[in-house]
Protein backbone atom coordinates (compact mmCIF):
# COMPACT_ATOMS: atom_id res chain seq x y z
CA UNK A 1 0.00 0.00 0.00
CA UNK A 2 1.16 3.50 -0.80
CA UNK A 3 0.07 5.89 1.96
CA UNK A 4 -1.44 9.07 0.53
CA UNK A 5 -2.88 10.83 3.56
CA UNK A 6 -3.11 10.64 7.33
CA UNK A 7 -5.82 12.82 8.90
CA UNK A 8 -5.04 14.07 11.45
CA UNK A 9 -1.30 13.49 11.06
CA UNK A 10 0.75 11.90 13.82
CA UNK A 11 0.42 8.79 15.97
CA UNK A 12 -2.77 6.75 15.72
CA UNK A 13 -5.83 8.19 17.47
CA UNK A 14 -9.50 7.18 17.44
CA UNK A 15 -11.19 8.65 14.39
CA UNK A 16 -7.96 9.04 12.42
CA UNK A 17 -8.25 8.20 8.71
CA UNK A 18 -5.41 6.84 6.61
CA UNK A 19 -5.88 6.91 2.86
CA UNK A 20 -3.82 5.14 0.28
CA UNK A 21 -3.67 3.04 -2.84
CA UNK A 22 -2.71 -0.52 -3.56
CA UNK A 23 -2.36 -2.66 -6.62
CA UNK A 24 -0.21 -2.37 -9.70
CA UNK A 25 0.80 1.12 -10.82
CA UNK A 26 -1.61 1.01 -13.75
CA UNK A 27 -4.59 0.05 -11.56
CA UNK A 28 -4.73 2.09 -8.36
CA UNK A 29 -7.26 0.74 -5.87
CA UNK A 30 -8.12 3.23 -3.13
CA UNK A 31 -8.24 2.11 0.50
CA UNK A 32 -9.22 3.99 3.64
CA UNK A 33 -8.50 2.89 7.20
CA UNK A 34 -10.43 4.48 10.09
CA UNK A 35 -9.31 3.88 13.67
CA UNK A 36 -12.26 2.78 15.82
CA UNK A 37 -10.55 1.80 19.07
CA UNK A 38 -7.00 1.97 20.37
CA UNK A 39 -6.18 -0.02 23.50
CA UNK A 40 -2.57 0.75 24.43
CA UNK A 41 -2.61 -1.46 27.53
CA UNK A 42 -3.52 -4.56 25.51
CA UNK A 43 -1.75 -3.56 22.25
CA UNK A 44 -5.00 -3.74 20.31
CA UNK A 45 -6.47 -1.78 17.38
CA UNK A 46 -9.95 -1.99 15.96
CA UNK A 47 -10.40 -0.38 12.57
CA UNK A 48 -12.66 -0.27 9.55
CA UNK A 49 -11.02 -0.76 6.19
CA UNK A 50 -12.95 0.64 3.22
CA UNK A 51 -12.06 -1.26 0.06
CA UNK A 52 -13.03 -0.73 -3.57
CA UNK A 53 -16.54 -1.61 -4.76
CA UNK A 54 -18.17 -0.42 -1.53
CA UNK A 55 -16.73 -3.14 0.68
CA UNK A 56 -15.85 -2.56 4.32
CA UNK A 57 -13.84 -4.95 6.49
CA UNK A 58 -13.98 -4.64 10.28
CA UNK A 59 -10.58 -5.59 11.64
CA UNK A 60 -9.60 -6.36 15.22
CA UNK A 61 -5.80 -6.35 15.39
CA UNK A 62 -3.69 -7.24 18.43
CA UNK A 63 0.09 -7.10 18.71
CA UNK A 64 2.27 -9.10 21.08
CA UNK A 65 5.74 -7.58 21.64
CA UNK A 66 8.50 -10.11 20.98
CA UNK A 67 11.45 -7.80 21.66
CA UNK A 68 12.36 -4.12 21.25
CA UNK A 69 11.93 -4.13 17.47
CA UNK A 70 9.50 -6.95 16.60
CA UNK A 71 5.96 -7.92 17.43
CA UNK A 72 3.52 -10.61 16.39
CA UNK A 73 0.30 -9.30 14.85
CA UNK A 74 -2.91 -11.31 15.14
CA UNK A 75 -6.24 -10.64 13.45
CA UNK A 76 -8.47 -13.25 15.10
CA UNK A 77 -11.71 -11.42 14.29
CA UNK A 78 -10.95 -10.48 10.69
CA UNK A 79 -14.06 -10.98 8.60
CA UNK A 80 -15.44 -10.16 5.18
CA UNK A 81 -18.85 -8.63 4.55
CA UNK A 82 -21.75 -11.03 4.02
CA UNK A 83 -23.16 -11.74 0.60
CA UNK A 84 -21.74 -12.00 -2.88
CA UNK A 85 -19.38 -9.04 -2.46
CA UNK A 86 -17.68 -10.65 0.51
CA UNK A 87 -17.42 -13.96 -1.34
CA UNK A 88 -15.90 -12.22 -4.36
CA UNK A 89 -13.42 -10.35 -2.18
CA UNK A 90 -12.43 -13.56 -0.38
CA UNK A 91 -11.82 -15.22 -3.76
CA UNK A 92 -9.81 -12.28 -5.16
CA UNK A 93 -7.68 -11.97 -2.03
CA UNK A 94 -7.01 -15.68 -1.59
CA UNK A 95 -3.24 -15.39 -2.14
CA UNK A 96 -2.90 -12.39 0.16
CA UNK A 97 -4.90 -14.11 2.90
CA UNK A 98 -2.62 -17.12 2.77
CA UNK A 99 0.47 -14.96 3.40
CA UNK A 100 -1.07 -13.46 6.53
CA UNK A 101 -1.11 -9.93 7.93
CA UNK A 102 2.63 -9.79 8.63
CA UNK A 103 3.54 -9.14 4.99
CA UNK A 104 0.85 -6.49 4.67
CA UNK A 105 1.82 -4.73 7.88
CA UNK A 106 5.51 -4.72 7.07
CA UNK A 107 4.65 -2.81 3.88
CA UNK A 108 2.64 -0.29 5.93
CA UNK A 109 5.01 0.07 8.85
CA UNK A 110 8.07 1.55 7.15
CA UNK A 111 6.24 4.28 5.15
CA UNK A 112 4.32 5.25 8.30
CA UNK A 113 7.57 5.47 10.29
CA UNK A 114 9.19 7.60 7.58
CA UNK A 115 6.22 9.98 7.53
CA UNK A 116 6.37 10.28 11.30
CA UNK A 117 10.14 10.93 11.25
CA UNK A 118 9.80 13.56 8.52
CA UNK A 119 6.93 15.25 10.34
CA UNK A 120 8.82 15.41 13.64
CA UNK A 121 11.85 17.06 11.96
CA UNK A 122 9.88 20.01 10.66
Amino acid sequence: MRVGSIDPPGPAIVGQKIGGETGPRILHLKLTFRMIEIDLDHHRLRLDVNLPFGLTVHEDLSCTPLDDTYCRADCPNFDFPRGWRGSLLRFLMKRELNTGPIVSQSRLKRPAELRQENGSRQ
